[in-house]
């Protein structure tokens, strides 16, 4: 009967009750009445025994039914104790499972998470950007940046390769907005050894003006889409003039910082982690 399953919980409780009762009724009044009519009425057949010998039989008779019925019923009941208990016992055993992993795997998102964040080598960019300046020595600064470029590269691969199985909406955010800071960084660093490149010729800003327009349109066509932050936009808004207006080209890049700044990129990895924990945490909890 699947509408008994459908009525709400406080009305199966009363129905159950009143069934119980009906059962206490039928044992307790209805069955000694019919026994006692039996006894006392006529046999049609012949029988052996008198309504003595017969009410000892029915009593006896009905007692091991009733006990086999009572341990019929506690049997029912401990299995159901018993199979609630195993149940309980291997979610358990999977929870406490599932939880050592999560706590494994956090402890290298941290581990991975330090080294990403530490690829962000600002401080060197800054003091890269400045050697370019001053037009030290252009080798070691290209050879630099490269290797910057490398390091942040092989931190940002060891991070994804955490969350490439299984990543929930919310890692998903987190992923997308550590990308944002990828994106950002490995743009400064190519606009930096692009700069490096062509800002290191020699002439003044009349005689470099065709060169550094064609480089821009060059190096435009191979970086798209667009970014406000690219650096052809500051060298568009000083008119191409590379070499009077390179200190201003530069510190007006290096302003990505300011949306960009590390300190920015580790709350991100600050939430991230604080999630992790949180997830963690729930999965012993006893609602679970």
């Amino acid at each position: 009967m699947k509408w008994i399953n459908n009525l709400p919980t406080r009305i199966k409780v009363v129905l159950k009750i009143l069934l119980w009762l009906s059962v206490a009724v039928v044992v307790i009044y209805v069955i000694p009445r019919i026994i006692n009519y039996l006894i006392l009425k006529p046999a049609c057949f012949e029988v052996v025994g008198d309504g003595t010998h017969w009410l000892s039989f029915w009593g006896g008779y009905l007692g091991a039914i009733i006990s086999a019925g009572v341990a019929f019923i506690i049997l029912g009941i401990q299995y159901q104790q018993n199979k609630k208990e195993n149940n309980d016992n291997r979610t358990l055993q999977k929870n406490v499972l599932k939880h050592q992993v999560r706590t494994q795997r956090l402890n290298t998102i941290e581990a991975r998470l330090i080294d990403y964040f530490q690829s962000f080598n600002y401080v060197e960019i800054d003091n890269l950007a400045y050697q370019i300046l001053n037009k030290e020595d252009r080798n070691p600064i290209m050879a630099r940046l490269k290797e910057l470029w490398k390091e942040k590269e092989s931190a940002t691969l060891k991070l994804e390769m955490i969350f490439v199985s299984s990543t929930d909406k919310a890692e998903s955010t987190y992923l997308r907005a550590f990308k944002d800071y990828d994106e950002q960084y490995n743009m400064l660093v190519e606009d930096l050894m692009w700069f490096c490149d062509i800002g290191y010729h020699s002439g003044d800003d009349a005689m470099l003006n065709k060169l550094v327009i064609k480089s821009i349109n060059d190096y435009k066509s191979r970086h798209l889409p667009e970014n406000k932050y690219r650096i052809w936009n500051y060298i568009e808004k000083y008119n191409y003039k590379i070499v009077s207006e390179r200190k201003n080209i530069i510190k007006e890049r290096l302003e990505v910082l300011n949306d960009f700044a590390d300190c920015l990129l580790w709350k991100v990895i600050k939430s991230l982690i604080q999630y992790e924990q949180q997830e963690i945490d729930k999965i012993l909890k006893t609602d679970n």
